[in-house]
């Protein structure tokens, strides 16, 4: 009776049709063994999270670190935040943002914290808000604000939604709401490679990236009245799909791009700029192409793995740097049995912690592995392996092992289990689930197995759980009789 191993440390990999690769990893990403390791790799839970804050009933609508503190825009509110989790709002009734709604970009130059949100500026000097005055500043005496802000090489750059691809920059180190804009109000350029609109920026490295609609040019500091120019040859026809889906790393920068053709990818982008979508992933986004404007992004970090999750539509796709695979992230919809986005919609490392802010509620929460539910509700993961088949005839399945991680039960969970499905169509339907025992505590190495799956000229397994315990899993062998 032959034994066929089953890999299931792998990447979500859901083809258009699911019987040609159904795979799947929600909730889990892949890690690749060292050498010596008891297998080739594994796939461990993603974070959970948990409530540091609540500061009301609206969105989290941006997070930015100025000085010692965290400082975060709900509603029309501004907040600050200290590293013990101690929360004020710092904005009064007659000291507030003119807005209630829609992202806030924010960036700060060491004195004062620049805000913009789409209808006016704002500085906030660590003791009062003013709103920028400067009649050269875009929004100022009509036409829309600034929604884009970065501080790069002492100057604040913000765009100018009112003249496509203009930005503008400020006085070095400014704190003057009145006298914002630099050279007396003339400190403007135009990202002229193509006309298009300019939608988002970004500061990285000693660079100024410029993301218009259908193309991408890289800025360098020059000096001078507009002190920025272009750098030459760095210029791109790869535009950006999503103002809110740049995010950057220690080396490159993330967006959600749209070529000049259309199409949809996610784009990676540092001496050279080079897509990071598989096909499957690109389908994902494709399918997603209405909510492309308002897919957002955020890049963290933690145990040696670097991480960039995309937010579009009622999903989230994430892609680790450190393995060059992408999985998938969500919250359980227990009324629909299905997943929708995840919570998280922006991200700040404040102190030892990765901090998110809630992309539903005035929520600010840690994402970290040590947590073990999402704020409260259960974190539920699985993984759809790859396909079996033999060649047209049909398989019985004796028997199915499973080597996960066990014995990690605790005194809220003592017999922690796992559910255990199958599909013979590729994916499109599924037999009921079967519970599986993780094993309780202290009962490490527990192999689990299943017996008499009936047959199929091809199967697939879905292995799922919610659980609140540490999960890893490792591999699967099924032992299989193959008609002649």
């Amino acid at each position: 009776m032959p034994t066929v191993r089953i890999p299931l440390a792998g990447p979500a990999y859901a083809e258009n049709s699911p019987r040609l690769n159904p795979q799947r990893c929600i909730n889990l990403y892949p890690v690749a063994s060292g050498p010596g390791g008891s297998a080739t790799g594994a796939l461990y839970r993603t974070p959970g999270m948990a409530a540091v804050a609540d500061l009301g009933g609206s969105p989290v609508r941006g997070m930015h670190l100025f000085g010692n503190h965290l400082y975060c825009v709900v509603g029309d509110r501004l907040w600050r935040m200290l590293e013990s989790g101690t929360v004020a709002e710092v904005t009064t009734s007659t000291m507030r943002l003119a807005t209630t709604q829609g992202r806030v970009a924010m960036a700060e130059n060491g004195q004062v914290l620049l805000m913009v949100d789409g209808t006016c500026g704002y500085l906030w000097n660590g003791a009062a808000l003013t709103t920028i005055s400067d009649a050269a500043f875009p929004g100022v005496g009509g036409g829309f604000g600034p929604t884009q802000a970065v501080f790069l090489k002492s100057y604040f750059v913000v765009n100018d939604p009112n003249n496509a691809g203009r930005f503008y920059v400020s006085n070095s180190y400014v704190t003057d709401a009145a006298a914002f804009v630099g050279g007396g109000g003339t400190a403007w350029a135009t990202a002229e490679s193509h006309p298009d609109p300019l939608l988002a920026l970004a500061a990285h490295g000693p660079y100024l990236w410029l993301l218009g609609r259908d193309s991408t040019e890289v800025w360098y500091p020059s000096g001078g009245v507009v002190p920025f120019d272009p750098v030459g040859g760095r210029e791109a026809g790869i535009g950006c799909a999503a103002p809110w889906s740049v995010a950057r790393t220690a080396d490159s920068l993330f967006w959600l791009a749209r070529g000049q053709d259309g199409g949809l990818a996610v784009m990676r982008g540092a001496t050279t700029i080079r897509p990071v979508s598989t096909p499957p992933i690109v389908q994902a986004l494709e399918e997603n192409r209405a909510s492309a404007p308002t897919a957002t992004a955020f890049t963290y970090a933690e145990d040696g793995h670097s991480f960039y999750q995309l937010n579009i539509g009622r999903r989230s796709l994430v892609y680790d740097l450190t393995g060059e695979m992408w999985h998938e992230r969500g919250a359980w919809d227990t009324d629909n049995a299905g997943y929708t986005r995840h919570a998280a919609d922006m991200q700040v490392a404040f102190g030892a912690r990765n901090l998110v802010g809630h992309h539903g509620a005035g929520r600010i929460l840690e994402l970290s592995r040590s947590h073990v539910d999402e704020d409260g509700q259960p974190l539920r993961w699985e993984r759809v392996t790859p396909a079996l088949s033999a060649e047209g005839r049909r398989m019985f399945f004796r028997r199915l092992s499973l080597d996960l991680e066990t014995g990690l039960a605790g005194p809220n969970t003592p017999r922690p289990q796992v559910m255990l499905s199958w599909s013979d169509d590729g994916g499109h339907t599924w037999s009921a689930n079967r519970h599986l025992p993780l094993g309780a505590a202290g009962r490490y190495g527990l192999r689990i197995a299943a017996h008499r799956l009936g047959s199929a000229h091809s199967r697939v397994f879905r292995i799922a759980g919610s659980d609140p315990v540490p999960v890893a899993l490792l591999d699967a062998w099924a032992e299989i009789v193959v008609t002649p």
